[in-house]
């Protein structure tokens, strides 16, 4: 049975650019909210949001990533259903730092009240490579390792619960965002479809 959650690569060079851009940034860290606040039992992490143009400063990251979310819609979504629609980047996403023993422990998924009904698809990269870390999709028996560039894809809501796999050992580092449904065309927004 197809789980939906697929695998893609971004390349070092993207990688080192975000990690460049979230280490440049420190004194614009904050700890990573799960709902509505900080809860460090659920989520123990250091975040920096970031919009469009944040991505597009960044170098080659925003153009890969959109390819590849492109290649995903193409390959489950452009059918006679979804003719006409479009899904773009979503205006927010996140690049958080776990330190050893931090992680989002709490099982979760992306697309939980109206607040995010927008939310079609995740994306997730992990910006380093650490071990004994990554990602684990219970319902699907699913776990993907923390391997620098690798990029997860899936889709948004209840049926894609997932949580981190945690390393007692090494800091994990991922940026992390969704695709959103747009009814209408904008200026300026980022279309796959």
């Amino acid at each position: 049975m197809n789980n939906f959650i697929e695998e893609y690569v971004i390349s070092e060079k993207a990688c080192d650019e975000v990690l460049k851009f979230f280490m440049d940034k420190e004194d614009f860290h904050h700890r990573g909210k799960s709902g509505f606040g900080v809860h460090l039992d659920k989520k123990d992490s250091y975040d920096i949001g970031i919009d469009h143009d944040d991505i597009d400063t960044m170098g080659s990251y925003g153009k890969e990533l959109m390819s590849r979310g492109k290649e995903y819609v193409d390959t489950h979504m452009n059918d006679e259903w979804t003719i006409g629609t479009e899904i773009i980047l979503s205006p927010i996403s996140n690049i958080q730092k776990y330190k050893p023993g931090g992680g989002y422990r709490a099982l979760h998924y992306e697309r939980t009240s109206h607040l995010s009904r927008e939310r079609e698809l995740v994306f997730m990269t992990y910006l380093t490579t650490t071990p004994n870390a990554g990602t684990a999709f219970p319902q699907w028996n699913y776990e993907s390792e923390c391997i620098k560039g690798k990029t997860l894809i899936w889709p948004a809501g209840f049926t894609h619960k997932h949580h981190g796999i945690i390393s007692q050992e090494h800091e994990k580092i991922i940026i992390t965002g969704w695709f959103d449904w747009l009814p209408i065309r904008h200026p300026g927004n980022k279309l796959l479809m």
